[in-house]
């Protein structure tokens, strides 16, 4: 008995790798950071110069630099600035494309980071997800399955389990911190967004009209995100019913409240969960549409 399980736990840890898998989410997830970093750049001066929103004097008092790192506050101006931006937003399109991923995760990670740590004001949940899954990509492998276990190999298989458990972990703190608000347990929080038309990018008050309604979209909500980490991982009725109700819900946020990046980022984590030959489906759909790119050589990615 104890060989056993200790023989599922080594399986489920060291050799459970799925390229295919993770090679989707690189291209899904890189692709939704991409837009999201080049969504700053017409506010780069306003968000990280010297005297703009967040002043290099002011840093110390807003967060302690014992646990933030920047790059651009040991090399402060507007130079480095444009300067980590561009090679971000490069580091990005290289990831996507599958040229040294793993190299080019790293170095998307260190100025995503540096740049979140220069003025955390303007943090929200794409960015902090953005570097969890930044980190788990730099140690992801792409290689065939038929390659022999090595170490390579198990660290990837490590990175694609933590790639999976973030995300329960994502939606099991949201639901529990839903279950402390009363108004989840009366059913009208949705209503609190949707009547509000600083949240509410659409006009969604019709919505009053219809309380029943209301109450189910919460409900369903609250219940969906709590039980999210125990059912995505029975197959195949558990993981179905979690990632479709997954993407009917961040369609929704994304419509109603505008958040169409962190939509986007979550949804696209969703392809850890496919099954390998759905996920080695759509890659091969994607690479077809990269042989009528113009930059199609870099359908031809360099594994590092």
């Amino acid at each position: 008995m104890t060989s056993r399980i200790a023989r599922s736990w080594n399986r489920f840890w060291f050799y459970s790798s799925s390229p295919e898998q993770m090679g989707l989410f690189r291209i899904a997830a890189g692709t939704v950071m991409f837009f999201s970093a080049l969504l700053r750049t017409g506010d780069l001066e306003f968000f990280f110069s010297k005297n703009g929103m967040m002043p290099l004097a002011a840093l110390p008092e807003v967060m302690s630099d014992r646990f933030r790192v920047s790059l651009f506050t040991l090399i402060p101006g507007m130079t480095a600035i444009w300067v980590g931006h561009i090679v971000l937003l490069a580091a990005f399109i290289l990831l996507v494309s599958g040229v040294f991923p793993r190299a080019m995760a790293a170095i998307a990670l260190v100025l995503h980071l540096s740049f979140i740590h220069r003025n955390i004001s303007i943090a929200y949940g794409v960015d902090v997800i953005t570097s969890y899954y930044l980190f788990y990509l730099c140690f992801a492998d792409y290689r065939a399955v038929d390659i022999p276990m090595d170490v390579r190999k198990a660290i990837g298989s490590v990175a694609f389990r933590m790639s999976q458990i973030q995300l329960c972990l994502i939606y099991a703190f949201a639901g529990l911190d839903k279950v402390r608000g009363m108004s989840w347990w009366r059913g009208d929080a949705v209503w609190l967004v949707f009547g509000n038309h600083q949240r509410a990018v659409v006009d969604m008050t019709w919505m009053g009209h219809f309380p029943a309604a209301v109450a189910f979209v919460t409900y369903l909500t609250l219940f969906w995100e709590v039980y999210f980490p125990a059912l995505v991982w029975f197959k195949p009725v558990g993981r179905r019913l979690s990632l479709g109700v997954g993407v009917v819900v961040h369609t929704g946020i994304a419509l109603c409240m505008g958040l169409f990046c962190f939509s986007s980022l979550m949804m696209s984590s969703y392809a850890l969960f496919l099954d390998a030959d759905v996920a080695k489906r759509i890659r091969h759909w994607l690479r077809r549409r990269e042989l009528q790119h113009p930059f199609s050589e870099l359908q031809h990615p360099v594994q590092l």
